[in-house]
């Protein structure tokens, strides 16, 4: 009995008009009517205003911070990836000198001001020539007459430019400047960069907003010390004066100029503060105290501003993330002492920014590189990061090794110094002990270390991030050795978890997507995974004795699988019996389909797939003709 598929079919097709306005809550679109689809300017309804994020971005322990995340991102080594090497090569020729100052730009903007906008600068080149192979032993040259290529990226400054939204839906649109009253620059000619993004991520949220409440109490410590360390520096004076007149000078008729007491002795306390010798006579009342005395007293205590301070700028490490040892060059707080749990998470966060940098540079520069260059029907190409742990871990391990060679002590997490047991080292890492220099043990140690940690801290590389295996450790990779998933599919730079579907991978991808090819040859199960995975194809699930092999799409909802089921369910029973039995009629096919027909049923197999025609034999629609009693 054939398997009731229409248990899988939905009666009604689900809606796909978008009603809701997305984007951040701080963000919002004037109101429009809903056939206006003209972008307009988005307004900034945040409490913190761009004038505070530009203050505080130039706070001297937010600028180490930034710099110390935007290092190691900008100086990450890259090349790309694509299965035409050719397209690869081309865009590490031309493409390769202007990443890095991307990278610089779209960092700084996004943890400044929680997004960066650039401008594509294209411009035309002639007479290109291209070595390709650079990689492996054949080269070759390759000549273009004219290639489309990036002369610059224009930054636009956050604190001058406005987003721009669609008005419908709120998705981002361009850009606008306030300055030069310029035209808008729309999405297609931007490249659109957010950090830490919310709702639905056009706009991000600058990593100095939870830190500002901080930097405004650092700015009022230093108002404090500014006005009162120089007060309590200083021994406050106390001063006695005699109640009355003093004769200050002769006026022009000859009268007296007569002044206060009080004021004559505040005079002389000022004039002391700048180091000034004051001499004054003394008089003495009836009970012997002197009318006139200057007394010293010395301050109570400076003010702990410094201890103020310090707690203040880690608070503000911990607003921005950024661990303080992260950042710090002191020999006591310094790399050398970095924590593993502590560099893991933040290495890991820089890993993160170069996957999200990643989708950025291949969905808004390299698909349009490949698009002007290439066409629509050419393969992908990805830009693919070296990972950055390995790196940074060499470097700590090497930092050590030289402190343990120089007989540099080790200090743990409370200032404690330990010396190097080197008898036990050497026990515990198989290492001969002799009376040899300790340098020459040291090197013995280094081997011995470095073999340990290849053990411990081998790279397992994200597969999205290499697909190509280029950074993969073992003789196939840059570091010698075998990346074990080397043919697995989860490398290829379209697979994504959607793709498999009750345990099953797609074992390629075509020109429709995800192909499904262990289930070429069975139809009921062709069909029943396409409408569970409603993605991607199996190349030859049907065939026809005149035809031969048919290859069956999901489709949409006027084409394909999904066509089929939505529109005519009853063939899917037997689908493969129906268009085996069906006879091709000459008279109506053409030069780009079959077409199929007999008293009950009628069926349509397309030649091509897609605008630029390629080859492709792929079954468009069949169905049970009205009135039939078949």
């Amino acid at each position: 009995m054939a398997f009731d598929f229409r248990k899988l079919i939905p009666w009604r097709r689900p809606p796909t008009k978008p009603l809701g306005r997305t984007g951040e809550q701080r963000y919002a679109a004037p109101g429009g009517s809903g056939k206006d689809r003209r972008p307009v300017q988005a307004q900034r309804l945040d409490s913190i205003s761009i004038r505070q994020l530009d203050e505080a971005r130039f706070y001297p322990v937010v600028r180490d911070a930034f710099a110390t995340i935007r290092t190691p991102v900008t100086r990450a080594n890259f090349h790309f990836a694509c299965a035409d090497p050719v397209i690869a090569d081309l865009a590490m020729q031309e493409l390769g000198g202007c990443i890095r100052p991307l990278l610089q730009s779209l960092m700084r903007g996004a943890l400044e001001f929680g997004y960066q906008v650039v401008e594509k600068r294209w411009t035309p080149k002639f007479d290109v020539t291209l070595t390709t192979g650079q990689a492996g032993s054949g080269q070759a040259e390759r000549f273009f007459p004219f290639i489309w290529t990036i002369r610059r990226f224009a930054s636009f400054d956050p604190s001058d430019t406005r987003l721009q939204v669609n008005t419908r839906t709120g998705d981002f649109a361009g850009v606008i400047q306030h300055i030069g009253g310029g035209p808008v620059v729309p999405a297609s000619r931007c490249i659109h960069f957010v950090n830490d993004q919310e709702f639905d991520g056009l706009y991000g949220v600058a990593r100095t907003k939870a830190a500002i409440p901080y930097i405004e109490l650092a700015k009022s410590i230093y108002d404090d010390m500014a006005l009162y360390s120089r007060r309590f520096a200083v021994p406050y004076r106390k001063g006695r004066y005699k109640p009355g007149f003093y004769v200050a000078g002769e006026g022009e008729n000859g009268d007296e100029i007569r002044g206060e007491n009080g004021d004559l002795l505040n005079s002389y306390l000022a004039g002391m503060e700048s180091g000034q010798d004051v001499a004054l006579p003394s008089e003495f009342h009836e009970s012997g105290n002197p009318y006139w005395d200057i007394e010293f007293l010395q301050a109570t205590g400076e003010d702990s501003y410094i201890e103020k301070l310090a707690h203040v700028n880690d608070m503000i490490r911990m607003a921005v993330v950024v661990p303080e040892m992260a950042s710090s060059s002191s020999p006591d707080t310094g790399t050398y002492n970095l924590g593993e749990t502590q560099i893991d998470l933040f290495l890991e966060n820089i890993e993160a920014y170069l996957d999200q940098c990643k989708e950025v540079i291949d969905a808004q520069l390299l698909r349009d590189f490949v698009f002007y260059n290439f066409g629509p029907g050419s393969p992908p190409l990805t830009i693919v990061f070296e990972p950055i742990n390995a790196k940074v871990k060499a470097q700590l391990l090497n930092g050590l090794i030289a402190m343990l060679t120089q007989g540099v002590p080790i200090s743990d997490a409370d200032g404690n110094e330990m010396n190097v047991d080197w008898p036990k080292l050497a026990q515990d890492n198989g290492v001969p002990v002799s009376m040899a220099p300790v340098r020459s043990i040291a090197d013995q140690l280094r081997s011995a270390a470095e073999q340990r940690m290849a053990e411990l801290s081998e790279v397992r590389l994200e597969q999205a991030r290499d697909p190509d295996g280029k950074f993969a450790s073992g003789p196939g990779g840059a570091r010698g050795g075998k990346d074990p998933k080397e043919t697995d599919i989860r490398r290829h730079p379209e697979f994504t978890e959607a793709d498999v579907v009750n345990g099953e991978e797609p074992t390629g991808y075509g020109l429709v997507g995800p192909q499904y090819s262990q289930f070429s040859g069975a139809p009921e199960k062709a069909i029943r995974h396409l409408l569970e995975a409603r993605t991607g194809e199996v190349p030859g699930a049907l065939s026809h004795p005149e035809i031969g092999p048919i290859d069956l799409v999901f489709g949409g909802p006027k084409f394909g699988l999904m066509h089929i089921a939505e529109k005519h369910p009853e063939v899917l029973g037997d689908l493969q019996q129906i268009i085996a039995t069906l006879p091709v009629s000459s008279a109506r096919s053409s030069g780009e389909s079959y077409w199929m027909e007999n008293d009950a049923y009628r069926a349509t197999v397309k030649k091509n797939w897609g605008i630029d025609k390629a080859a492709k034999t792929w079954l468009l629609t069949a169905f049970e003709k009205k009135g039939s009693d078949g």
